[in-house]
């Protein structure tokens, strides 16, 4: 009688408990979702053609104009420093190192967008690789994991606790866990999108500056922000595939707990071990602590 009624209790807390954080689940992106892709994302008009053209379809020929004048401003100072000087060897070395200057920047500006669609190709790889490792893609046959809402057990925290289903006090505490990995992650993700169209306009300026000697560690740190923003998604893919492995493995629901709860430092350390911890990402991380996101992440 006794376990009758604390499975009553216990399911009503969980009914109760969903119910709660209904909204949470059901307009917000999973985290899967947002890492492998799944049906109907939210953030999904971000990467949609007409965004992409109306941002950089719009915005990339006036940076073009820019860095244009900044090369012409460029040459004309070279130009009037050299010509009131003796071609002595010094002076020659140095232009012929300016040469070469203008032209790896004639050379990047006209391939840009080789280069952005490469780092964009190599994030699709990666994460469809761990996507397909997960299981059976089929479209027809997606898993729970790559769709919206608490129902069906889409969530990771119900899938992992198929087989603790008594543990109400651990499936309570991982759907409210894995509820602020989500808002952590949403908010992630659109500031993602939006550090990404600033870094791919400013591409053309940041590759000019390259011309400059004094600058030329700008550019490279460009590359290493843009590299960095890109990525993380393949980074996030990796170790969610790696998380989710590891709880459906695991038999103990504390370990369960604790491996959904390790997304985010797992994530963050492996970006820092690769080189890819930037100071954009680090923004977003400090802009979400100001936004009371601080104890999600």
């Amino acid at each position: 009688m006794l376990e009758k009624i604390i499975d009553w209790v216990g399911g009503l807390v969980i009914h109760m408990v969903k119910a709660l954080l209904a909204p949470i689940y059901g307009f917000m992106d999973t985290i899967p979702v947002l890492v492998f892709g799944g049906d109907k994302s939210n953030l999904d008009f971000l990467y949609a053609k007409n965004a992409v053209t109306n941002v950089l379809d719009t915005g990339m020929p006036v940076m073009f104009k820019l860095v244009a004048f900044c090369v012409l401003i460029s040459v004309v100072i070279t130009a009037a420093k050299y010509s009131a000087t003796t071609l002595n060897p010094n002076n020659r070395t140095a232009l012929i190192e300016y040469a070469k200057d203008l032209m790896i920047i004639s050379i990047c500006l006209w391939h840009l967008d080789f280069f952005y669609n490469f780092i964009f190709d190599l994030n699709s790889w990666i994460i469809l690789e761990f996507k397909e490792a997960l299981g059976n893609f089929n479209p027809d046959q997606q898993i729970p994991l790559l769709k919206n809402g608490l129902a069906d057990n889409k969530t990771i925290t119900e899938l992992s606790m198929k087989d603790h289903k008594n543990d109400y006090m651990f499936i309570i505490f991982g759907l409210f866990i894995e509820a602020g990995l989500m808002i952590w992650a949403n908010f992630y993700y659109l500031m993602r999108a939006v550090t990404l169209y600033v870094l791919m306009l400013l591409g053309p300026v940041m590759v000019g500056m390259w011309m400059f000697p004094q600058k030329k560690q700008q550019t490279l740190y460009w590359i290493r922000e843009l590299m960095g923003a890109v990525l993380i998604q393949a980074i996030h893919a990796i170790t969610l595939w790696l998380v989710i492995t590891l709880i459906g493995g695991a038999q103990n629901p504390i370990i369960k707990l604790i491996l959904l709860a390790m997304f985010i430092p797992v994530g963050e350390i492996v970006k820092s071990f690769i080189g890819l911890s930037t100071n954009a990402s680090a923004g977003i991380h400090r802009a979400g602590t100001m936004m009371g996101m601080g104890a999600l992440a």
